[in-house]
């Protein structure tokens, strides 16, 4: 089944109910190892999959990438293992109908699911995924998805990842976990009263107000590297900022 998924993503297929138009294709039917299973039946075989198997399945990804990696060109091969950039991002997924699972309203009242994903830029390539209600909050698993997907990361990367988030994913877990696995990060901090507390704090170590942040309307604050001192922001790492405090 899930090479025959895989099929339909590479016809072109976002959704299950791709696999019902592709079983009517017959000619592009003989192109594929596998036939393609109805969308009710593979929707049925998805739900069994428990945290095991999905782990299984984003570990076979890690395979494949360093198996795809292997056959490029050395200088091809050179650019996407140095530096390599891993994107978290979620988005609502809107769903109509009574009877489906898994699935909330958002705070815009809209029924929907919440796919979590944990991406290598450069190549596209998901390493790690969930999927949450519209009304799940994403920060509790930010660190874990870290986590599987830098296990998911072909072994071939040499280089320093660079984890980018924005603010719903602003944490100190997540600082933590990035700092203890050596990965410099990059995440949108909201602009709140415990945000502008830090910086008056810093004001006091020596920064003035023209360094350490930048007062351009909008609703999120950079942070300028090097000018905040450690656990200034609530939930960073005790005695440890992240890395790189460029946060956005």
């Amino acid at each position: 089944m899930l090479v025959g998924l895989a099929s339909a993503q590479l016809a072109g297929q976002a959704s299950l109910s791709g696999l019902d138009r592709l079983c009517l294709d017959g000619a592009g039917g003989s192109l594929v190892a596998v036939p393609f299973a109805p969308s009710r039946t593979a929707a049925r075989l998805s739900a069994r999959f428990g945290p095991a198997a999905v782990g299984g399945i984003e570990a076979t990804v890690g395979v494949l990438a360093s198996r795809w990696l292997d056959r490029l060109p050395a200088q091809r091969r050179a650019e996407l293992v140095t530096g390599p950039t891993l994107d978290l991002d979620s988005s609502d997924v809107e769903v109509f109908g009574f009877l489906k699972r898994g699935v909330a309203r958002t705070y815009e009242e809209k029924k929907a699911g919440r796919p979590l994903l944990a991406s290598w830029a450069r190549t596209g390539l998901v390493l790690a995924a969930d999927l949450l209600a519209g009304d799940d909050d994403v920060r509790p698993r930010a660190a874990g998805l870290l986590t599987r997907a830098l296990a998911n990361l072909p072994v071939a990367v040499r280089a320093r990842p660079l984890l980018r988030a924005d603010s719903g994913f602003f944490t100190g877990d997540l600082a933590r976990t990035a700092v203890a696995a050596g990965v410099d990060f990059a995440i949108v901090a909201p602009r709140n009263s415990a945000l502008w507390r830090g910086l008056r704090r810093g004001r006091g170590d020596g920064m003035d107000g023209r360094q350490g942040h930048d007062r351009r309307p909008g609703r999120h604050q950079r942070l300028r590297p090097g000018r905040l001192a450690a656990g200034h922001l609530h939930g960073h790492p005790p005695g440890e900022g992240p890395r790189r405090r460029d946060l956005r």
